[in-house]
């Protein structure tokens, strides 16, 4: 049969991912993530033809059987660097995600325990640490490497310190003071003495830094979708204004549960009623104010911390993390911001009268820090501001990694084309050897000879797959829109051979019965026949 009568063309229709030749092999294999647990969703294809391609499953297992002539493979993902490894009959591969470039951040988290001044009082007690109110700001982390970063910032940080006591005193009075009438008393109603017991008075003192940090920022894989993560270095603290006024001094905050009031007579009885003249029990007595006056001196300075967090980061995308952790701030004595308090004390409470109003005292406790006891000794003698925190802290983090390269599919060249003439008998060959030279030079049968080669070319289905409808093209549309376009190539081909005649035949794997991939091959070629027809 010479070249431009009929010819017989082979298509041989295949599943993509396994070709049923005997030269192809079946691969198998785990793709594994950072902290070494299977990686779903990984798209693994043959470098060679990334129509033949896997994802992995849950347990970030794959399964391909590909060319013999195949010799790597891609594996891309979404969130991952696009890693290349050899095709090996077990193949467990590695990829990771970007590192990160740097992370802007915002914390917010409160302390269990806090402190803001340090002193020993002569009366009553000091509770060493208590519960702060809060710690916010925002942060920057610029990473060196995927491990090692470098941290600041800004953050308004709360500390507090707590006093209690009761205090029971007695001391004399002036004459005149509850009366009103400067001195003028009936006999034997003369008041000598005034006593009082304040049950249960609490203050705390608080003080609000504004805080700058340089940390060194570190964090490995030890979970998934987690890393435990460490920031160490120093914090340096400034008085940040609060309050109304505003204020950068430390304030206190002060109540008595209750005041029980009484007095002395002349002929000794006691007094303890009424209340218009200061005598009675009163409840809930309070003061605040600002630890600033003629009384004290305020000497601010920075204060230095050292500073360590730790805890675990969870990374919910490329992008987006979640740090959950704990702190601690402890001031280094480095700058100490001092409280110098001199003898200008007053009474803790001092005996208030409201005779000629007819309305109750109104007390007013002195803070323990300008106070002093009966004997005239401070209730407090030195005072250092001291902060001190330590507790859990929140940290939305915004991060931006390094761009991760392109996959640009690798398309193989063209197999060389090589072409086969027919054995002649011997008595022609010199006739045939010469009008060989005279083929060999000829495009046009060059270019016929290509054209065939092509034709023969397999096309590759999805695996258990006989179709090439639209309809299947949200989950195998980069499959789809490559065999159409196999197929666009051989209907070129064919238009330029109207006198040529093809055979289609449809073929399986060896997976499934007999019966079944006899079904499924007759499909396969009723499709490429019906595509065909479809394109005249």
């Amino acid at each position: 049969m010479t070249l431009g009568k009929k010819f017989c063309i082979l298509f041989l229709l295949f599943i993509g991912v396994a070709p049923a030749l005997a030269q192809d092999r079946t691969i198998s294999g785990v793709v594994v993530g950072e902290n070494k647990k299977p990686l779903r969703d990984v798209v693994v294809a043959v470098k060679e033809d990334f129509s033949i391609r896997d994802t992995t499953d849950e347990y970030g297992s794959f399964m391909l059987t590909v060319p013999a002539s195949a010799r790597r493979l891609i594996l891309t993902h979404p969130d991952m660097i696009t890693a290349e490894v050899a095709i090996v009959s077990q193949v467990r591969a590695y990829t990771r995600k970007p590192p990160l470039r740097y992370e802007i951040s915002i914390h917010a988290g409160g302390s269990v325990v806090s402190s803001s001044l340090d002193y020993t009082p002569n009366v009553g007690s000091r509770n060493k640490f208590v519960i702060g109110l809060y710690d916010v700001g925002v942060g920057y982390t610029y990473f060196f490497t995927k491990q090692l970063g470098v941290s600041t910032g800004a953050s308004v940080a709360h500390f507090n310190s707590k006093y209690t006591a009761t205090i029971e005193e007695s001391y004399p009075v002036t004459p005149g003071t509850f009366d009103g009438t400067s001195g003028l008393y009936e006999p034997g109603f003369s008041i000598t003495d005034y006593n009082y017991t304040a049950h249960d008075y609490t203050e705390t003192q608080q003080l609000i830094l504004l805080t700058i940090p340089v940390l060194l920022h570190f964090e490995t894989n030890v979970i998934t979708n987690g890393k435990f993560y460490a920031k160490g270095g120093v914090k340096f603290g400034f008085p940040f204004p609060s309050g109304f006024p505003l204020s950068s001094d430390p304030t206190y905050k002060g109540n008595i549960d209750k005041l029980v009031a009484s007095g002395k007579l002349t002929d000794g009885n006691t007094i303890e009623a009424p209340k218009y003249m200061g005598f009675g029990t009163f409840s809930n007595l309070g003061n605040e104010g600002i630890i600033k006056g003629d009384s004290i001196r305020v000497e601010q300075g920075t204060t230095i911390f050292a500073s360590l967090e730790m805890g675990i980061k969870w990374e919910f995308s490329n992008k987006w993390s979640l740090y959950t952790g704990a702190y601690i701030d402890i001031d280094c004595g480095l700058n100490k911001m001092n409280v110098e308090i001199d003898n200008a004390k007053r009474n803790f409470i001092e005996p208030k009268a409201n005779y000629l109003g007819n309305i109750n005292a109104d007390y007013r406790p002195t803070g323990m820090l300008f106070a002093k006891t009966t004997e005239g000794k401070p209730v407090v003698d030195k005072v250092v501001l001291s902060p001190f925190s330590a507790g859990l802290r929140l940290t939305l983090a915004f991060g931006k990694r390094v761009k991760k390269p392109a996959y640009t599919q690798y398309i193989p060249p063209p197999p060389p084309i090589d072409i086969v003439e027919p054995e002649l008998p011997i008595d022609t060959l010199p006739i045939v050897q010469e009008k060989r030279k005279k083929s060999v030079a000829d495009p046009k049968r060059i270019e016929k000879t290509v054209d065939m080669k092509r034709l023969q070319q397999p096309i590759y289905f999805e695996f258990n797959r006989s179709d090439l409808l639209d309809d299947s093209k949200k989950a195998l549309d980069a499959n789809i829109i490559a065999l159409k376009r196999v197929l666009e190539e051989k209907i070129r081909i064919l238009k330029k051979y109207p006198d040529w005649e093809i055979t289609l035949e449809g073929h399986c794997d060896n997976v499934g019965t007999p019966e079944y991939n006899k079904v499924l091959g007759q499909e396969r070629a009723e499709t490429v026949k019906a595509y065909l027809l479809t394109s005249s």
